[in-house]
């Protein structure tokens, strides 16, 4: 018998495991287990494309890092000008961003759309600073098993982005629930 410590998923989708014997068996190292498998469910439970997300990770999904794990619609699908996000003003300016602001990356090939995969932990702040209801997250194409089993980012607390979530996102929740 072993215990599976570490599971990863490489950019080819081969897994690769860390192992340690059974006396390992702590809570700490259950809670590894269950995180570890919950990658691993995520890894086969598939995550849609973020459309409007650049080459940085080749299939324009977001599940390969740990942090850039939500995909958020950034600017208005008509027009590609930044989207706004209540009266905090649009993503750029609540996350402290606005130098950075890549909003013609996200309109342009070779995946033009409207949103990008955000940091869990911008999509904490976003959330304190507008509210649920002023978020605006496409459920399919974030890694909602991820976002779940993570508890921090950045050094936020991802409460509210749980909260949030399981407002907006009720169908993915259950079928990572199962």
């Amino acid at each position: 018998h072993c215990f599976c410590e570490n599971v990863r998923v490489n950019p080819d989708h081969k897994l690769t495991a860390v192992h340690t014997t059974p006396a390992a068996d702590t809570p700490h190292s259950m809670l590894r287990l269950f995180v570890s498998l919950q990658l691993l469910v995520a890894a086969f439970a598939g995550v849609d494309v973020c459309p409007g997300e650049g080459p940085r990770y080749g299939d324009y999904k977001c599940n390969h890092d740990g942090t850039h794990r939500v995909c958020a619609q950034l600017v208005e699908e008509s027009s590609g000008s930044p989207l706004s996000w209540g009266e905090g003003g649009d993503f750029w300016e609540i996350t402290g961003q606005k130098q950075w602001q890549w909003d013609t990356s996200i309109v342009s090939e070779p995946n033009p759309g409207d949103s990008w995969c955000i940091c869990m932990w911008a999509f904490a702040k976003l959330i304190g600073r507008v509210g649920c209801e002023n978020v605006h997250l496409r459920c399919d194409s974030t890694d909602i098993s991820y976002v779940l089993g993570s508890y921090h980012d950045g050094g936020h607390s991802l409460d509210e982005a749980h909260t949030c979530i399981e407002q907006k996102c009720p169908d993915a929740v259950a079928r990572f629930r199962g």
